[in-house]
């Protein structure tokens, strides 16, 4: 919820009369794996590698007038072998080349796998697209990270023992996808 909280106070913040704002949506595949963390670390398991879906929307604005530094916000939805995760990139940075139709970029964030009970952490990726000659039209990749996405051992199938009450998942992904500005 505070995360909730923190999106609507920075979109509050934004002039969107401003033409600097460029909101844009993703749409692509992901090919992902998740290891999970049973007990104490001795007997995790790791899912195979899995290619679904990915989708994303948000915004990027220059970090001043002019500029070729965007800062901007992004969420997305995305499968992650067999599992649906939910992710917000608090802090999305991409850097425009002057001469170049390339951008590279990096985020930080928050996601939430959808394992039947919360399951929530960190999350962190790299990216570059290329800028196309088909106006408002990118192409991108990019490798995703979800650090120890953390949940209570509360589900019947949950395997009992150990001495954490807990469950940990790392989410490692790569992403292909088209991004959209408009």
């Amino acid at each position: 919820m505070r995360l909730v909280n923190l999106l609507v106070s920075l979109l509050a913040g934004l002039s969107f009369a401003s033409a600097a704002v460029d909101w844009s949506v993703d749409v692509g595949v992901t090919n992902s794996e998740v290891k999970v963390d049973l007990t104490d670390g001795n007997d995790g398991t790791t899912s195979s590698r899995k290619t679904g879906y990915y989708l994303g929307a948000g915004f990027l604005r220059p970090a001043v007038a002019g500029s070729q530094h965007h800062i901007g916000m992004r969420v997305q939805v995305a499968d992650a072998a067999g599992d649906r995760l939910m992710a917000v990139r608090v802090l999305d940075y991409q850097y425009r080349l002057a001469e170049l139709p390339f951008m590279f970029g990096a985020f930080a964030g928050a996601a939430s796998l959808d394992t039947g009970s919360t399951t929530l952490g960190y999350y962190g990726g790299v990216e570059a697209l290329w800028r196309s000659p088909v106006p408002h039209l990118n192409v991108g990749i990019g490798a995703q990270y979800g650090d120890k996405l953390a949940r209570d051992k509360l589900l019947a199938d949950d395997q009992p023992g150990g001495q954490r009450p807990d469950l940990f998942y790392d989410v490692s992904s790569a992403v292909l996808f088209l991004r959209w500005d408009f």
